[in-house]
């Protein structure tokens, strides 16, 4: 009988085992995004610091406020850019079949809903589904479809800002 409870133990440790080692795999790919938001969180807060000089408080939001010109890069072909927005930066990853993922991020001294209200109507013009639009502590969200491409549309105005942010997330699946 004993015999049996220690082979019924080293079984349910196995299960656990598995179980620990299958979590492991679902989370990673979780954490690895989480990592990356947190990433991008801090890239765009880089840009929005302001530091004193001599006394003087000098405002460092990026080239929305300084040159006001385009970061390198392109915009997603079929999704409106926000007229008279500043593009800081995307990145575009090719993947396997030309299929492309990228994240843009756009600023834009206009409001929140002035930006969303843009977005709700060229979506419709330029066939996008919109899926979704969740309320943010800062602003929305918004999930847009179009065929096998999702792009996710974060726009966010942080207290004391005076410019909203415009996140484009897109992938071809």
């Amino acid at each position: 009988m004993r015999h049996h409870s220690e082979k019924s133990g080293k079984s349910t440790l196995v299960r656990r085992g598995g179980l620990v080692i299958l979590g492991l795999l679902v989370l990673a790919p979780l954490a690895s995004g989480c990592q990356q938001l947190a990433t991008l969180t801090k890239t765009v807060s880089k840009s929005t610091s302001s530091s004193t000089t001599s006394g003087q408080t000098t405002d460092k939001t990026g080239p929305l406020k300084t040159d006001k010109r385009d970061a390198p890069g392109t915009d997603v072909g079929d999704l409106a850019r926000y007229p008279g927005s500043v593009r800081q930066s995307d990145t575009i990853v090719a993947g396997p079949g030309g299929k492309q993922s990228g994240t843009l991020i756009y600023q834009t001294p206009d409001q929140v809903s002035e930006v969303l209200n843009f977005f709700e109507k060229e979506a419709d013009r330029q066939d996008w589904t919109i899926d979704v639009v969740l309320d943010t502590k800062d602003g929305k969200i918004v999930q847009l479809i179009k065929g096998n491409r999702k792009a996710s549309l974060n726009i966010a105005r942080r207290e004391g800002i005076d410019f909203t942010d415009i996140i484009i997330q897109y992938r071809e699946f």
